[in-house]
């Protein structure tokens, strides 16, 4: 299994467990972020500006 530094990088079905991402990052979320984020579900959050996205 190889390992993705940048999940943006790589084919959206190859990006899978958790998405960690700020909620500054996803509010303004364009192109294969936004994508990303929207094919995952929120699963929990890290203090007031976090969100884990499982997917």
């Amino acid at each position: 299994m190889s390992r993705a530094a940048d999940p943006r990088r790589v084919p959206p079905g190859r990006v899978r467990g958790l998405l960690v991402v700020s909620d500054s990052a996803a509010a303004k979320a364009e192109g294969r972020l936004a994508e990303l984020i929207g094919s995952g579900r929120p699963v929990d959050e890290v203090g007031h500006s976090i969100t884990l996205y499982r997917r």
